[in-house]
């Protein structure tokens, strides 16, 4: 039920990400809101289906262990900063209060994980 709700959540995000896509009159501001929608909605996916779960258990790791528990981190890691680095230039343009709003969303994300 927990992954279900955070998936749901995960959908709404995305909603809220293709709607600011469709109010985005730059290209690069599209892409970026775009990336967003895409991002979001593979991470939807990840939390109902399990996929993370299933590169860990790919990577090696035993239950019992714990080893290799958090492998799916270092693939997505990877992703993420590509997203971002893609970004970049919108979030510099954004206003000083917006950026700090997506940045305290960005710790108060990473903090739950």
């Amino acid at each position: 039920m927990p992954s279900a709700f955070s998936a749901a959540g995960w959908v709404v995000l995305a909603a809220a990400a293709a709607w600011l896509t469709s109010l985005s009159t730059g290209l690069q501001a599209r892409f970026t809101w775009a990336m967003a929608t895409t991002a979001a909605l593979f991470l939807g996916a990840d939390e109902l289906l399990q996929f993370h779960e299933h590169i860990a258990d790919a990577a090696g790791m035993t239950r019992q262990t714990g080893f290799v528990w958090q492998a799916w981190v270092a693939l997505y890691g990877v992703g993420a900063l590509t997203a971002c680095a893609a970004a970049a230039p919108v979030i510099w343009r954004m206003a000083p209060q917006e950026r700090t709003f997506l940045a305290a969303g960005v710790v108060l994300f990473l903090l739950g994980t």
